[in-house]
């Protein structure tokens, strides 16, 4: 699963802001270097990550609040994209990304999609004996890891270059791939925020992921659990599944953007458990599709995934025990 922003209280931050540091806040000076005011850029990222869900049924969420997180977006998206521009120079343009050679057949994604959801199911079922939230956290874990042994055995008999260089899990430049995570995330991040928390407004009262209730709820050792599932366990699943596999072999027969686009509306319908983050889910799976199709390899999805999912629970739980 993947665990999105899904509303939040409005950071209450203090602090004094020099207005002549506000001016000009995210335009190129005379050197070519983007000003983006420390106090302004602080405040932005401690609003991020204190917008986030409670262990309640969520909180009703105001117009101010949404335009409060419009400002959040502008702060930390336009100075990621400027960066992020910078970095890849032309290199972020797609249009000519190569395609992943290999055999893959929509029913070989079908079956390990049957594995993945069977063996969870049927792992919940034997371990009820722990309690439903328990049985569902143990066996959403064991889903995950045999979706990762399936998944990457399926791509090391497919792919024409195999599993490193045809599907793209490695870390030939871990330096490049792990920055350009970062600053998708505070592209993408803000923007899936701000459309949750859109919806919680015109919806009101609609429930938060059951994982991030349960991380506030549950012992020590079961919330350990918990973020390992979240954070390490379902950005690998998924982000071989859905990019490695998916994403893939739609670019056998389709343009990049169609197939990012076509991957990332199956990614987000995956998670209609959380109907807030259903739109916002197809947003950031397009986001984590880019960078695919943009390095080549799997590694800046996945860090990406983490970093989101981490932010999120990290939240949740800070959120508990305030």
């Amino acid at each position: 699963y993947s665990v999105a922003f899904s509303t939040g209280r409005r950071a209450e931050i203090h602090t004094r802001q020099d207005p002549r540091r506000m001016m000009h806040c995210t335009s190129p000076d005379k050197r070519g270097q983007l000003i983006v005011p420390p106090s302004m850029l602080s405040n932005a990222l401690l609003t991020l990550a204190q917008t986030a869900p409670t262990s309640g049924s969520g909180e009703t969420v105001q117009a101010a609040d949404v335009l409060h997180m419009l400002a959040v977006s502008v702060a930390l998206a336009l100075p990621s994209l400027w960066l992020l521009h910078r970095l890849t120079r032309r290199d972020h343009r797609i249009n000519a990304a190569p395609m992943r050679g290999s055999t893959l057949t929509p029913m070989h994604l079908l079956v390990v999609f049957a594995l993945w959801q069977g063996s969870t199911v049927l792992v919940a079922q034997s371990l009820m004996f722990l309690g439903n939230a328990q049985a569902s956290i143990a066996a959403g874990i064991v889903g995950q890891v045999l979706l990762i042994a399936s998944a990457v055995w399926l791509g090391a008999k497919t792919f024409d270059l195999g599993v490193r260089q045809g599907m793209g899990l490695d870390a030939r430049k871990p330096a490049k791939d792990t920055l350009k995570a970062v600053l998708l995330y505070f592209l993408a991040a803000p923007v899936v925020t701000l459309l949750s928390m859109t919806i919680r407004w015109l919806v009101p009262n609609l429930e938060i992921h059951e994982m991030l209730r349960q991380i506030v709820l549950q012992p020590v050792a079961w919330k350990v659990a918990i973020a390992f599932s979240a954070v390490v366990a379902a950005p690998l699943a998924e982000e071989i599944f859905f990019r490695g596999l998916l994403q893939s072999m739609l670019r056998k027969h389709m343009a990049p953007w169609p197939a990012i686009i076509v991957t990332s509306v199956v990614f987000g319908l995956i998670h209609l458990s959380v109907p807030d983050s259903v739109i916002p889910l197809m947003l950031f799976g397009a986001a984590l599709g880019w960078a695919y199709e943009n390095t080549g390899r799997l590694l800046t999805p996945i860090l990406l995934h983490m970093v989101f999912n981490g932010v999120s629970v990290s939240a949740a739980l800070m959120s508990g025990n305030g």
